[in-house]
C-alpha cells in the first residue's frame, strides 16, 4: 500500500514539474497551452523614417489556422517605430498591424497570444 502510494505521489509531483515547466505535456504542445503557436514577419526588415509598414502574425493552434483571436503587437523602443497594440486574426490566422517608423534606429517588434510569441528585429534608417 505505501508503494501505491509513493508511486502516485512520484507521478503527480513529475506531472506538476511538467506542467509549470511548460515540457509539452497535459495540454501544453510546443508553443504554448494547447499547441499555439505565432509566427510573426515584418512587411520590411528595414524601413525609412515615415515610412508606414506592417507586422502580421499568424495563429495556429495546433497546426491549424486560427480565426477570431486577438493578438497582441509590442514594439520595444516605441521611439524608433510604433505599432498597432492588438489585431484581431482573420479565417486564415493571419492578424495584420500597421507600424510607423519614427526616427532612425532598431527595434523589436513582438507579436504573442495565448501564452506563445515571436518577435522580429526592425531597422528604421534615415529617409533620403
Amino acid at each position: 500500500m505505501a508503494a501505491r502510494r509513493s508511486v502516485w505521489l512520484f507521478a503527480l509531483f513529475g506531472l506538476a514539474l511538467c506542467v509549470l515547466a511548460g515540457m509539452g505535456c497535459v495540454g501544453l504542445g510546443p508553443g504554448g497551452p494547447s499547441g499555439i503557436k505565432v509566427r510573426l514577419v515584418l512587411a520590411q526588415s528595414t524601413v525609412e523614417v515615415g515610412t508606414p509598414s506592417a507586422a502580421t502574425a499568424t495563429v495556429t493552434i495546433d497546426g491549424l489556422p486560427s480565426g477570431g483571436r486577438t493578438v497582441s503587437f509590442s514594439s520595444s523602443n516605441p521611439l524608433v517605430a510604433t505599432v498597432t497594440a492588438k489585431a484581431v486574426t482573420n479565417a486564415s490566422g493571419i492578424a495584420t498591424a500597421p507600424l510607423v517608423a519614427l526616427t532612425a534606429g532598431t527595434t523589436t517588434i513582438t507579436a504573442s497570444y495565448g501564452g506563445d510569441s515571436d518577435d522580429a528585429v526592425l531597422t528604421v534608417v534615415p529617409a533620403g
